[in-house]
């Protein structure tokens, strides 16, 4: 298997975290956890001829994996929305190998910037909770990736409360790209906490 190295350009990646190495691995586990079944299901797409769904996802991934520092996953995306865009359904299907083996590759290459064993959860700091309820909803409201960082801080901060539960379901609308979704269940939250 190839280093993490080999695929990402690990550099570009701490780089759009703003030097926070953690931050982009918890974007790397983030990419993993939503993206991880992906290959397969464009494989089905590519066999039913699906060309307009497979561009969906291309474009999906092509801003992710830059941000990552998938420099071939992203151009392999851009080239297959190119193609779907131009209307060119049989050099999407033609593309449409390429683009998943680079995603397979991205996804054994981030999957190794996993760490080793989950973080030790504090408990519950609704004050902290608050605050990045508060700077999490205009991110999810501009669709913005950025809001996978402050969601896994918003989890820990919630930790063991009443309110986490309502944090995971804003990260599964997330996670489901539902983020005008997420938003609302943001202000949900938001206004529970300052209730508490």
């Amino acid at each position: 298997m190839a280093e993490a190295q080999d695929v990402l350009d690990l550099g570009a990646a701490i780089r759009n975290f703003g030097g926070k190495q953690e931050g982009m691995r918890r974007a790397a586990r983030a990419f993993v956890d939503s993206y991880g079944m992906l290959p397969a299901r464009c494989a089905v797409l590519a066999a039913a001829g699906d060309t307009a769904e497979l561009g969906r996802l291309a474009h999906m991934i092509k801003g992710a994996g830059k941000l990552l520092g998938a420099h071939m996953l992203s151009a392999a995306a851009g080239e297959l929305e190119d193609a779907e865009r131009d209307g060119l359904p049989a050099a999407v299907l033609a593309l449409a190998p390429l683009f998943v083996s680079e995603l397979e590759q991205a996804l054994d290459a981030m999957r190794l910037l996993r760490p080793e064993a989950p973080p030790v959860r504090a408990p519950a700091d609704l004050a902290t909770a608050l605050r990045l309820a508060e700077r999490l909803r205009p991110l999810l409201e501009a669709g913005d990736y950025a809001a996978r960082e402050v969601l896994d801080q918003l989890d820990a901060a919630l930790a063991g409360s009443p309110y986490a539960h309502q944090a995971a379901a804003i990260g599964r609308q997330f996670d489901e790209l539902e983020t005008e979704h997420a938003a609302a269940l943001a202000g949900i939250l938001i206004a529970s906490l300052r209730s508490a």
